[in-house]
């Protein structure tokens, strides 16, 4: 029995005698090439005439290999899920961008309509490019929430990773 886990076995075996009951525990044993593996342990006291325990019974059985295969699969599951929490996002996103760039189309064409009018003082053509400025900046970025959001064609291409890193330091900005 592995150091760490002899307490709790004397403990479960202490259980099991003194309820006059099979007992069941999983811990970890050390073999003789020094491995560490899993148990599963269950074993059972045999009473005599008088009620003193003679003996115990009980069987081991290795689940290592279980608990592992166990293991990859919850690490498989909770990849698929975050697998599907992106994909949610994304199209929550491309969803977002798009109801964002109506009500923007339309504000961006009232923009152009004042700026057009001729007789504006200077300092509101200031404010109305200022505003423009600040529509193209929201295109942009509903633009690259979309982008985030398509399942582009795999294939590998030169990239400037300055160009990458503007790209996403864009959508925090």
């Amino acid at each position: 029995v592995h150091p760490d886990d002899r307490e709790m076995v004397r403990e479960t075996m202490e259980k099991g005698i003194n309820e006059r009951e099979k007992v069941e525990i999983e811990h970890r044993i050390v073999t003789h090439d020094g491995s560490i593996r899993a148990v599963h342990h269950w074993m059972a006291p045999i009473y005599n005439d008088k009620g003193k325990v003679v003996k115990l019974i009980g069987m081991f059985q290795d689940v290592t290999e279980r608990n592992q295969t166990e293991r990859d699969l919850q690490n498989a599951r909770d990849q698929l899920i975050q697998s599907e929490k992106l994909a949610s996002i994304g199209r929550l996103s491309a969803g977002v961008a798009h109801e964002i760039n109506n009500p923007v189309a339309i504000i961006s064409i009232e923009l152009q309509l004042l700026q057009a009018m001729e007789n504006l003082p200077l300092e509101m053509r200031e404010e109305l490019k200022i505003c423009a400025d600040q529509i193209k900046r929201i295109v942009n970025i509903t633009n690259n929430l979309k982008q985030f959001s398509r399942i582009s064609e795999k294939k590998t291409i030169v990239a400037d990773i300055n160009d990458t890193v503007a790209n996403v330091m864009s959508l925090y900005a």
